[in-house]
């Protein structure tokens, strides 16, 4: 089982540093983000999708030139396509989910998340406090709720890239 962990960090960590280049090691940062994702039992090749598309959307982006520096910016895309593989097994068809099952389910993910918020990333608790009280109106904005993960990401940006 420790061998099947360590092919995990290993084989993560080899495709990160096929996109990024140097430096080739990983922050306790990122450590902690496999860890994490090992702890979520998401399994290896959706962690790989996911860090793939965070690299797409960042190229995609007018003006980067440089790479993606830390795992940090391919948390949400692992985590979008870890939902969408748990969606695929469910019946090999996408379950049509009500508006207010999914308000629900992401005010409880921002519950926890600002429950056990890690002081590395303090900073996304103004963010993630005004998410959960968008959330918690009987008739939220979705559109709100996307600006406002549009100025998590920024804050994911600016604050690694402040770090290195």
């Amino acid at each position: 089982m420790k061998e099947a962990g360590s092919k995990y960090f290993q084989s993560i960590a080899l495709h990160f540093f096929k996109h990024r280049g140097a430096p080739f090691f990983l922050s306790s940062k990122e450590i902690d983000y496999i860890a994490r994702w090992k702890e979520m039992e998401i399994p290896l090749h959706v962690v790989l999708e996911g860090i793939e598309r965070s690299i797409e959307i960042y190229k995609r982006k007018p003006g980067r030139k440089a790479k993606i520096q830390s795992l940090a910016f391919c948390d949400l895309q692992v985590l979008k396509a870890f939902e969408q593989e748990r969606e695929r097994k469910v019946g090999h068809k996408k379950r049509i989910v009500e508006r207010h099952e999914k308000r629900d389910r992401a005010k409880a993910e921002v519950e926890r998340f600002l429950g056990k918020i890690p002081h590395q990333v303090s900073y996304l608790q103004e963010a993630y406090s005004l998410a959960q009280k968008v959330l918690s109106q009987s008739h939220f904005d979705e559109e709100k709720l996307e600006r406002i993960e549009g100025k998590i990401e920024e804050l994911l940006w600016k604050n690694s890239l402040d770090e290195e």
